[in-house]
């Protein structure tokens, strides 16, 4: 259907989508709880996609689906099911965090395929429901509607095989990938940053055996902010070692004799057992004389 010469101002006024409103009474009844939490659906440019935009408290569609209420409904459908979601976040481990995303696109898709059933009932055209796994999500979401199987099963099963979808985003992965990496590159930073990431479980009692490396790991693990991880505070540690020589107390390098130590936190650390045997290595002796060098200007 073309589009109207004048454009609606909302995707709820498409007279393509109030048709289709009539059939649902499900959605009726959910674009009326997004008015009741203060949400609004908005046009949004074209070509840049649909969904759900929670800080900014709206559903963006895209305006290129004007005058396609099926398209439009089937995405109203889709993102009102994160806007229900309501399962707290779990940022507990990567496993917990992708399951947890993985349900909330669950949530969604059970969400459209009830309002498309609705339709499809009163005599409406086939929405369809969103993803490349549509066949899937249609079976499972039949045996939930038929009493075949309960929501959590629905649930289960809808994440396993949407984890299969890739995202438009990042098409060379899958969504698995997806909120895996958003996980390790967004998540994990912030949760260092809070406090809130322990320290890896296998590092702590090695350093407590009496390596030599322990006390300037404690030292420098005091004086860093808890963003930067312990692999790399081992890895300063291990690269400034301190030792008495005769009556002379020593801070050197191991890295380079005479200049200060320096750990690049841009770059992957020194692996555990690597770091734990320079450790050892330097704790044989005090460094010879001729690696006892005062850094010069120019150097």
């Amino acid at each position: 259907m073309p589009n109207p010469t004048t454009p609606p101002a909302t995707p709820l006024q498409d007279p393509t989508v109030t048709v289709l409103l009539q059939q649902s009474a499900t959605l009726r009844q959910d674009l009326q709880q997004l008015r009741h939490d203060g949400f609004t659906v908005e046009w949004g440019d074209a070509g840049k996609g649909t969904y759900y935009d929670a800080p900014h408290s709206r559903i963006v569609v895209d305006r290129n689906q004007m005058g396609h209420g099926a398209a439009i409904v089937q995405s109203l459908s889709h993102e009102y099911g994160h806007h229900s979601f309501k399962e707290p976040e779990d940022y507990s481990s990567r496993d917990a965090y992708v399951n947890r995303s993985l349900r909330n696109e669950a949530t969604a898709t059970l969400s459209n395929a009830v309002v498309r059933d609705e339709i499809r009932a009163a005599g409406g055209p086939d929405i369809g429901i969103a993803g490349s796994n549509h066949v899937a999500y249609e079976k499972i979401a039949g045996d939930l509607s038929a009493g075949r199987i309960n929501r959590e099963a629905a649930l289960s099963g809808i994440a396993t095989a949407f984890g299969n979808e890739h995202p438009s985003v990042a098409p060379q992965g899958d969504y698995r990938d997806y909120y895996g990496g958003h996980y390790d590159t967004a998540v994990v930073p912030w949760l260092r940053s809070t406090g809130r990431l322990p320290a890896p479980q296998d590092q702590q009692p090695a350093l407590d055996n009496d390596h030599p490396a322990a006390p300037m790991f404690k030292a420098l693990r005091g004086q860093l902010p808890a963003s930067v991880a312990d692999a790399h505070v081992l890895d300063a540690a291990v690269k400034a070692q301190a030792s008495v020589h005769q009556d002379t107390a020593w801070v050197f390098s191991s890295q380079t004799p005479g200049l200060r130590v320096q750990t690049d936190l841009s770059q992957p650390a020194l692996a555990l057992e690597d770091a734990l045997a320079r450790s050892q290595a330097l704790a044989a002796g005090p460094p010879s004389q001729d690696q006892q060098v005062s850094p010069t200007l120019g150097r």
